[in-house]
């Protein structure tokens, strides 16, 4: 505990010189050894800090040059929050599969069985039948909401009150509700700019609700804001954790979002947090919404990946005037998620159960994870692996002349795995073990040295 409040506080006060200007951009920062020793302080608390300030962009770090102070724009920014193309699907129906990459499973050995039964029991017993057997309110039940505003503001430095938190039977729902809102709100034909590559199924979504998509490219840092044109009024983004690329977009890129939703009053962002409470170096980087000044950044979060994807249950944080415009609008539209459920992940959360199977899995899933990129990078060291710092999966580049037909082949060993853009193989690893990472590593290596 000592540690982390001494490298939380060095990262707090190099963040707070340099949004006053104290540290300008360009500035070189003490080496690590250097900083250790006038602070006296660990070179590892040092280290742990500098990697803070690498992956959230307030740094970057230089061959001979050390650290450097980036050049960036504060004046969109509230303070962040410290402490806290399209691929042909392949029928797999009549193929069995031995062995998954895909990202979106768990381990169901993580799942906390015990400590949810005794909730349900709680929840689902005489004294409290009267108030289970009522209807949720629309937005989902106060209790609940208010805990999750808590849970929301210490994890991700979300600032809300639980009036703008509305529960569904996950994002797909949630978005649904959410278009026809926003075509209300902006008073335009909704023209939205997404990830490419990114996540088909919202594309596919997007589309279903007659919203134009426009297809925006990514680079290193993420969503390319600059090749937004006047046209869009909405963005779709996933910012901690690019799906499927992994990228985690730095804070210079999301000024650039923030700038540009702000220079017209019916612009927003839709932020797609949907892996966050996994990451593996350093803190968690606070939400876009955390940044927002003008509320104009929706954010939607689930607990699919924290918990089970099976589990229904996603949340949106929207601003107050959608809010308003949900209730006087599409207030007829009934809660999708079971009084009973809501009960019990409302009391998982506010008696601190979740926090501490999200902290004992990420242990687990940490060590799956380097245990499948030691292996990828011993058995193949030319095949470049990025996005491994956060989420359940990462990427492997792969050559063009390979992807065109591996994905086939890999189903013929009763391998799946997914090919994005022909360039890379996602892998997903947090429900595997010890042994089917090392078979799954050994497939690959023959598919790709064939």
């Amino acid at each position: 505990m000592k540690n982390s409040f001494l490298y939380v506080s060095l990262y707090s006060s190099f963040v707070d010189d340099i949004k006053k200007g104290i540290l300008l951009p360009g500035t070189k920062l003490p080496s690590i050894r250097s900083l250790a020793q006038q602070k006296g302080l660990s070179r590892n608390t040092v280290a742990i800090a500098y990697n803070q300030l690498l992956a959230e962009g307030y740094i970057q770090s230089k061959e001979r040059s050390g650290y450097i102070v980036c050049d960036l724009d504060y004046s969109v920014l509230k303070n962040p929050l410290i402490d806290t193309k399209d691929q042909k699907p392949i029928n797999h129906d009549s193929v069995e599969i031995t062995l998954d990459l895909s990202s979106n499973q768990v381990d169901s050995n993580l799942f906390p069985y015990s400590v949810l039964r005794k909730l349900y029991r709680e929840v689902v017993s005489k004294e409290n039948v009267k108030k289970i057997l009522q209807p949720s309110p629309n937005n989902g039940l106060i209790a609940f909401r208010k805990n999750l505003s808590t849970h929301l503001h210490i994890s991700r430095g979300i600032q809300c009150s639980y009036e703008q938190i509305v529960i569904g039977a996950g994002t797909e729902y949630l978005l649904q509700l959410l278009l026809p809102m926003l075509s209300l709100a902006i008073k335009e034909k909704l023209i939205c700019g997404i990830e490419n590559p990114g996540y088909n199924k919202i594309k596919r979504i997007l589309q279903d609700t007659n919203c134009q998509i426009t297809e925006i490219p990514l680079d290193s840092q993420g969503l390319q804001a600059t090749k937004l044109n006047n046209s869009e009024n909405l963005v779709y983004v996933t910012p901690s954790h690019q799906y499927p690329l992994g990228i985690t977009m730095p804070i210079s890129r999301r000024t650039e979002l923030l700038h540009w939703v702000y220079e017209k009053n019916n612009r927003y962002i839709i932020e797609d947090d949907y892996d966050s409470d996994y990451r593996y170096n350093g803190k968690t980087i606070p939400a876009l919404q955390s940044m927002d000044t003008q509320n104009r950044v929706i954010y939607i979060g689930t607990f699919s990946r924290s918990l089970s994807p099976s589990m229904r249950i996603a949340y949106a944080v929207l601003p107050m005037n959608l809010i308003t415009c949900l209730n006087s609008e599409f207030g007829y539209y009934n809660s999708t998620v079971s009084t009973i459920e809501q009960e019990v992940l409302s009391k998982f959360i506010a008696e601190g159960h979740f926090e501490r199977h999200v902290n004992r899995t990420r242990k687990f899933y940490l060590q799956r994870r380097n245990s499948m990129l030691s292996l990828l990078q011993e058995k193949l060291p030319d095949y470049p692996i990025f996005g491994e710092e956060a989420g359940l999966h990462f990427i492997l580049s792969i050559p063009e002349k390979i992807a065109t037909t591996i994905e086939k082949k890999a189903i013929d060993r009763q391998l799946k795995i997914s090919v994005i853009h022909n360039r890379y193989i996602l892998i997903g690893y947090a429900h595997l073990t010890e042994e089917q990472i090392s078979q799954a590593v050994t497939l690959l290596v023959e598919l790709l040295h064939v």
